[in-house]
């Protein structure tokens, strides 16, 4: 019989002293964190008893909203986000350049200036989501899943999707090979090839 190991703790996600995990999500054999940043933040309220408890922050103009009805004010602009990733880059859902396989967690460039609030993967794609409602995806495009031109089968690293919807998009979701947005009407928009 196989004994099963207790999960290990992850090292190297902190971006400062006042950094932590938010969120995260596993696809086909990668893992990805979605890590909030408040060390430009004068509150020194935020800390990581608010994230055991609550793992979703969400930002919404100059209040981050916890579930649990609780709210800290902070001040425009003033924390940001970082993503990792690591595992199976076969399809650069780890969005590192010529790599199969990323060894330890790596921070995906190119979503320096978004504030990140939300993650999924499929099995070989990423989609994140913004506080502006923007959506970026990297991954298998192979079925279109990264909503970006068919002739690109790989995208290697983020790239802004134009989703012809004046309403913002609040929830992404990700299939083994398509995603999912829902706009603040409650509309669904899905993305693959049928």
């Amino acid at each position: 019989m196989t004994r099963a190991t207790p999960p290990a703790r992850v090292e190297g996600l902190a971006t400062s002293t006042r950094s932590f995990p938010i969120d995260v999500v596993c696809g086909d054999g990668f893992t990805v964190v979605l890590v909030a940043d408040f060390s430009a933040c004068k509150d020194s309220n935020i800390g990581p008893e608010h994230i055991a408890t609550t793992p979703s922050l969400k930002k919404t103009d100059q209040t981050i909203r916890i579930p649990a009805n609780e709210e800290i004010a902070i001040e425009e602009d003033r924390w940001k986000t970082s993503i990792f990733a690591w595992g199976v880059n076969h399809k650069s859902q780890c969005a590192v350049k010529a790599s199969p396989w990323v060894e330890h967690p790596t921070n995906v460039q190119g979503l320096d200036m978004a504030h990140i609030t939300s993650i999924a993967c499929g099995s070989s794609h990423m989609i994140v989501l913004s506080d502006r409602g923007y959506l970026y995806a990297w991954g298998c495009n192979e079925y279109g899943q990264c909503c970006g031109n068919l002739s690109e089968k790989i995208i290697k690293k983020p790239q802004l999707v134009e989703i012809p919807d004046p309403n913002p998009i609040k929830v992404v979701a990700c299939g083994c090979s398509h995603s999912a947005a829902l706009n603040i009407k409650g509309e669904v928009r899905i993305k693959c090839l049928m």
